[in-house]
């Protein structure tokens, strides 16, 4: 079977995750309503060098009406509703002026600094000028994919998005998705967005089976804009270290 083929099966099986609320309470997952697992990117490679790690996926986009693209679908149509609606995302969303999409922005930003794509870290404001042009936002996201990997630890939503988790909260999808993703893809390093994810990453990998992680302000945020090159050329660094 074909890279591309196991982590299309192995998506299949996290969107269509049978655990119940009694196994995992923190999941908000609801497929009547269209509440699904997801929080995962498709890579190019199965062989990522850098695995991209945030908390969860949030609230579903609603007022663009991602919802509804999930209700009364299984199986694998399930899988392709959700990765059509990421590329909905990026061609039509991205490519706009909305800063309450700046962590997708920010996210690539950060991205294309650390993995070497430009030479020096853009100003958040010029790189979402430049973004304005959705071809720019598809050629970044496109050779960002070829070496990278994006996911969550928890791949379900929870009813409040800012809350903290502990590990034990994540554990059950940690235990059936998260270490799995790890051994199909076993990337060189982990760039994990924010301290609570590295540390939750950190207590989890009790086997030692996780490759080197380093942690990054979650895109969401900004870090102070006279630190901000210098913050991000140490990450690089040590990331470099591995690759």
């Amino acid at each position: 079977m074909a890279s591309h083929q196991i982590l299309y099966k192995f998506y299949t099986e996290c969107v269509n995750c049978a655990l119940t609320r009694k196994q995992c309470p923190k999941a908000w997952k609801d497929r009547r309503i269209g509440m699904i697992p997801r929080g995962f990117e498709l890579p190019l490679s199965r062989r990522p060098k850098l695995l991209v790690v945030g908390k969860n996926p949030g609230h579903p986009l609603d007022e663009f009406g991602e919802c509804q693209l999930y209700i009364g679908k299984r199986g694998k149509d399930l899988l392709d509703a959700w990765l059509g609606w990421r590329d909905h995302l990026l061609k039509m969303i991205l490519a706009t002026s909305d800063d309450s999409l700046k962590y997708h922005k920010n996210r690539n930003r950060y991205l294309r600094f650390i993995l070497g794509h430009s030479k020096r870290l853009e100003p958040y404001s010029e790189y979402s000028r430049r973004t304005l042009n959705s071809d720019v936002v598809m050629k970044d996201y496109a050779k960002i994919m070829r070496s990278t990997a994006m996911t969550n630890l928890f791949k379900c939503s929870t009813r409040n998005e800012r809350q903290k988790l502990k590990a034990s909260d994540v554990a059950p999808c940690y235990n059936k998705f998260f270490s799995k993703e790890i051994h199909l893809m076993r990337p060189r390093a982990i760039l994990a967005f924010g301290n609570e994810v590295y540390e939750i990453l950190r207590r989890l990998d009790t086997e030692r089976n996780l490759p080197f992680i380093v942690a990054i302000k979650h895109p969401s945020y900004f870090y102070l804009k006279q630190s901000e090159a210098e913050k991000l050329k140490e990450i690089k660094e040590s990331l470099n270290r591995c690759f």
